[in-house]
């Protein structure tokens, strides 16, 4: 067996990443062991328990100024049952409609919020309403005769990723009655 094959053995074996010649190929949900380059100097060495790191961290939300802005996707069917789904980065003070067939159901702006929890409003027609969304925990709202389900999922990224981000993820989801 030649050292390439053993580091991709180990690799495939322990999970993680491989780190050679500047580049570092990782192999996402496979594990949480780091497999440096050095480490396969012998045909019959493998990675210790010294050499492991996460492969994968929790992305923390910090409010704060974002040049990107909030960012979304429409309502869409995203499945054969009729169930539509939504997804949104919101910055603090961030907007973002809720469509269906191209007409605005209501809009949602992030009025407050942290890592654990978020106030948003609700707009509709002439009402306004505020919810409070609390990590991984969905919340229901029920908007022009529809029951949509709104969560504030926690978000998990490449451990080489920043560990915080300006915008918080909302997943809306809506079964078309």
């Amino acid at each position: 067996m030649t050292s390439a094959q053993v580091r991709l053995a180990a690799l495939i074996l322990t999970g993680g990443s491989l780190a050679s010649g500047g580049w570092e190929f990782v192999c996402p949900g496979a594990g949480n062991a780091v497999i440096a380059a050095e480490a396969a100097a012998s045909p019959t060495t493998v990675p210790s328990a010294a050499t492991t790191r996460p492969a994968t961290i929790r992305q923390k939300f910090v409010p704060g100024k974002d040049d990107r802005g909030t960012s979304f996707t429409a309502l869409t069917p995203f499945d054969k049952d009729g169930i539509s789904r939504l997804f949104a980065d919101v910055t603090l003070a961030g907007t973002f409609p809720v469509e269906r067939d191209g007409k605005t159901i209501f809009n949602v702006t992030m009025l407050e919020g942290d890592d654990d929890h978020l106030i948003l409003e609700v707009r509709e027609k002439e009402s306004k309403r505020k919810l409070e969304l609390q990590k991984d925990k969905s919340v229901t709202l029920t908007a022009a005769g529809q029951e949509y389900h709104i969560l504030y999922p926690s978000v998990t990224v490449n451990a080489g990723s920043a560990p915080t981000t300006s915008a918080a993820f909302i997943v809306m989801t809506q079964k078309k009655k």
